[in-house]
């Protein structure tokens, strides 16, 4: 594919409200497109040492990943984050850290500071606070403005000029950015407020987050995207009912969509969405627990140490999976060992079985272990969720028309499951989306989707769960209420809770936003100490109601202050608050 030089129609500086940004945040890499909107001009983004070395070639794709190190200045000793090319020239200078997994802690919890520790609240495994994860993020952000050279890199863009580049940066109407299906509110503030830091914008509203199969399906059928995509793109079939699997190395998506006559009459909620915690990465590490341990932990000393609970193969599974990731982690040899399943994999893409020799043992894996093993499980976990899409659009088989595969890592997965999908949808036409050799299909979704408002879901960003649960504490009852009364309550304060009514349902149930409290589930990741702080431990002290027999429910007035004074505390050091909804700006069309 091969994108135009610069328009001789963009001649001029920047327009303004023409520029938005689209921003495929990976769990290892990151991309972005640049769209002029009013145009339908799309430039995909890339960086570039500030010193290349002599053949070095353009980095589409960013690392999600810094070098954390300790510096003294003034007296003090300040830590000093790394992103890019740089980090591998750190390394070899001075001691650190290297901060990854950033999309999986950022879900986690919210970082404050806590003025009783003297210190930022809650601390991961590693040691380190969640906010240098935050700050990881900022930084690998800050990379697309100027102050991204002090990173020893800088961001130009296929088929526009470095001014004009530059200018467009400086003057965006709006950043997108992509979130699996079903992640919390508590990811989206970690990553506003990352995206704000960077100065990318200056307000919070004008960050939006898309899906991301929402997102490919934008880039595959959408006007200016599919324009640059060329031959890549899809044509939008309208009135045909497409099933698509989206994933990458930590989650997949599955989503159903009936496109209507007119794909611009194409809605958000025209869409189902399933979300996996589950990806390449948890095939690599069952590859290991299904197949590899179970032969070498009798045999092989140096794994006498490392005691796993195995997670259910093909699907998430947390914490328990959580647990053995951190586990191996820790272990002296696990990452040779994940690379080691990860080169079974590649070895049974060829071969039907291999053995080799492993010290004095011989030991070997069949693809039809793999098969058996880990792949059926997975492709149960598929049938589930997609005969949960089915029954909720109320969608026969038989009318799926398209079958779409897309995503870094997840077609490798399509020819495993070729035959159980044309079974059970024969109708249906198998297609993989190639991959953008000079960005994601992601990216290119994400910044054309401002010219598709109709594709954001305006109310979620509009009434987040934090948004809504500070109104709720600052508007708090002093009697038992019903949950009209509570709307009503509500509605005095100015807003409209009856669109997201079931949401304030769930908190006077006694469900708080995922992440304001770390669950079960992220429990792995986090210290024992910070766990087991009294912040945390004020906040699961009672429930902010009680319900009685009659469906009414009775406040905690000392539960919903402890809950005031959290979510002041979580905001005292951010740009970000709850004072006011979010209105969403955008309204570009073509």
């Amino acid at each position: 594919m091969t994108l135009s030089s610069e328009p001789s129609s963009l001649s001029t500086e920047p327009r303004e409200g023409s520029w938005y940004l689209g921003i495929d945040l990976g769990s290892t890499q990151m991309a972005a497109v640049l769209c002029d909107c009013v145009q339908g001009k799309q430039y995909p983004l890339y960086w570039s040492s500030l010193r290349p070395a002599e053949g070095e070639e353009r980095q589409f794709w960013l690392p999600m990943r810094a070098f954390l190190s300790w510096r003294k200045a003034q007296g003090k000793t300040v830590p000093h984050l790394v992103v890019g090319k740089a980090v591998e020239q750190a390394q070899e200078q001075v001691e650190g850290v290297v901060l990854e997994r950033l999309k999986g802690y950022l879900r986690a919890a919210l970082p404050y500071y806590s003025r009783r520790l003297r210190g930022w609240e809650p601390k991961m495994v590693e040691g380190y606070p969640l906010t240098w994860f935050r700050r990881t993020l900022q930084a690998l952000l800050t990379t697309l403005t100027p102050a991204g050279s002090k990173h020893l890199c800088r961001v130009e863009a296929v088929g526009l000029s470095k001014r004009m580049l530059s200018g467009a940066l400086m003057n965006l109407e709006g950043v997108m950015v992509s979130c699996p299906a079903g992640w919390s509110d508590t990811y989206r503030f970690n990553v506003r407020e990352a995206i704000l830091g960077a100065k990318l914008v200056q307000s919070a509203a004008r960050i939006g987050f898309v899906e991301e199969s929402v997102a490919v399906m934008a880039a595959t059928w959408g006007r200016s995207s599919a324009e640059e995509l060329g031959e890549l793109a899809v044509r939008a079939p309208e009135g045909e009912t497409t099933l698509l699997f989206h994933g990458g190395l930590m989650t997949t998506e599955l989503a159903l969509v009936t496109v209507p006559k007119r794909f611009t009459g194409l809605k958000y909620q025209d869409f189902a969405l399933r979300s996996l915690d589950y990806g390449m990465q948890g095939v690599y590490e069952d590859i290991f627990y299904q197949l590899i341990y179970p032969q070498w932990q009798p045999e092989q000393e140096f794994l006498r140490q490392l005691r796993l609970e195995i997670p259910r193969p093909g699907e998430g599974d947390r914490p328990r999976r959580d647990r053995a990731t951190v586990m191996l982690q820790q272990f002296e040899w696990g990452p040779s060992l994940l690379e080691m399943a990860k080169r079974v994999w590649l070895i049974l893409q060829k071969r039907e079985s291999f053995t080799v020799t492993l010290g004095a043992q011989n030991w070997g894996v069949q693809r039809q272990d793999l098969v058996n093993a880990v792949l059926n499980p997975l492709q149960a976990q598929f049938n589930q969720r997609v005969n949960e899409l089915l029954s909720e659009r109320g969608v026969d088989q038989g009318a799926i028309a398209k079958i779409c595969w897309s995503g870094g890592t997840l077609p490798q997965l399509q020819p495993f499951f070729t035959t159980w999908l044309s079974e059970k949808f024969p109708q249906a036409k198998i297609v993989t989306l190639d991959r953008d050799p000079q960005t994601s299909l992601v990216a290119r979704g994400l910044a054309t989707l401002p010219q598709y408002p109709q594709l954001i879901h305006r109310l979620k960003h509009q009434y987040s769960d934090y948004f809504l649960l500070w109104e709720l504490v600052q508007s708090f009852p002093e009697r038992m209420v019903t949950l009209e009364q509570m709307l009503k309550i509500l509605e005095l304060r100015g807003i409209n809770p009856r669109a997201c009514m079931w949401r304030i349902f769930a908190i006077l149930e006694g469900y708080l936003p995922p992440g304001l409290l770390p669950d079960e589930a992220a429990e792995p990741w986090f210290t024992a100490e910070s766990l087991q702080n009294l912040e945390y431990q004020a906040l699961r002290a009672a429930p902010l109601f009680a319900q009685d027999s009659k469906q009414s429910y009775r406040p905690n007035p000392k539960q919903g202050k402890r809950l005031r004074q959290f979510l002041t505390l979580a905001t005292r050091q951010t740009q970000q608050n709850w004072d006011e909804p979010l209105t969403l700006p955008w309204s570009v069309n073509s």
